[in-house]
């Protein structure tokens, strides 16, 4: 088996312990249901499967499927401190291949940008529910025996499907929206485009957020090769280290930013701009204590790195955000 296999069989035994325990007879002698290879325990040595097929319940399989997505197991409690408190030695076992003890560190960024996609959702689920509570205050409730005026009641507004497009029909044929683009040099076309994109986002902020959400998924992912990039342009040249070792780091890098910035997201807004605050802190001294675990820096050569990567990922982002901003509008 290779490594990444027992990895996984390691994982498929714990959560398997978890729920039957000890009460898994030893099928010795018998035949893997899954490659047919004699048992010589709970488990196959050829595959790792394991030998209990007795049917689950409903609240294991829905264990066993939490356990897969985010690997509840003992390797999460060991990873997480180490991201957030000491990312340097979490790095550097990773490179050094102690990998068995902690979560894979992909595995980790997807699950971080899965839990910053939920926190992004949520916070903008609760923006437009506080828009549409401006927009239209309920209307107040009144006194016993008085009926109400039907003119002090809003309106609500269409939010029918056909209604929404037909709105969206209707801004893509118009081309009145009061914006100066003659200076980019965008070509009537794409001018035109721009105006009706516009348009859209301003009368219907819920569909432009829903479409920007969408391509923000797929970016995402390019944030871990830039990352990485910008990490093997630092040390070319560095000996023993290679693009593999990069990407390893830069899967913590963004699982610590991830994670810490969906946090700041959930929080209340009366905490969140302090959270928000500490971070502007805290993220260069993770990425200075992880350049100089992961890669054995010294402290002035690992504080010069950290000022190049540091403004340089965040100049990423800025102008990854203003692309996908423009991408947004143009699909509009």
């Amino acid at each position: 088996m290779t490594g990444p296999e027992l990895e996984i069989a390691a994982a498929d035994a714990a959560a398997a312990e978890v729920g039957a325990g000890s009460r898994v007879p030893v099928a010795s002698g018998e035949a893997c249901a899954n490659c047919g290879a004699i048992l010589q325990g709970r488990f196959c040595h050829a595959c790792g499967q394991s030998a209990d097929l007795r049917k689950r319940s409903i609240l294991h399989l829905a264990w066993e499927a939490g356990e897969s997505l985010f690997h509840l197991d003992g390797r999460l409690a060991r990873t997480l401190p180490l991201l957030f408190f000491r990312p340097g030695k979490l790095a550097r076992d990773l490179i050094e291949g102690r990998i068995a003890r902690y979560t894979p560190p992909f595995r980790t960024f997807l699950v971080a940008l899965l839990l910053y996609i939920f926190a992004a959702e949520s916070l903008i689920h609760r923006l437009r529910v506080e828009s549409d509570l401006k927009v239209n205050p309920p209307a107040a409730q009144a006194p016993a025996g008085v009926s109400p005026n039907p003119a002090a009641v809003p309106t609500p507004k269409e939010g029918s499907a056909a209604d929404a497009a037909r709105e969206i029909s209707s801004a893509l044929k118009s081309n009145d929206v009061d914006v100066n683009l003659s200076g980019l040099g965008l070509g009537e076309t794409w001018e035109q485009r721009v105006r009706s994109g516009l348009k859209i986002a301003a009368e219907n902020p819920g569909y432009f957020l829903v479409v920007l959400f969408g391509w923000a998924h797929r970016l995402a992912f390019v944030l871990l090769p830039i990352t990485a990039a910008l990490l093997s342009v630092l040390y070319l040249g560095r000996r023993g280290i290679f693009v593999y070792d990069h990407i390893l780091v830069a899967s913590n890098l963004l699982s610590f930013n991830l994670l810490t910035n969906a946090l700041g997201l959930v929080l209340p807004e009366s905490v969140s701009p302090y959270w928000f605050l500490l971070l502007a802190v805290w993220t260069p001294v993770n990425m200075f204590q992880t350049l100089r675990g992961a890669y054995g820096s010294g402290w002035l050569g690992a504080a010069f790195k950290t000022l190049i990567l540091w403004p340089g990922s965040v100049l990423t982002f800025g102008l990854l955000l203003v692309g996908l901003l423009a991408l947004t509008i143009i699909q509009l």
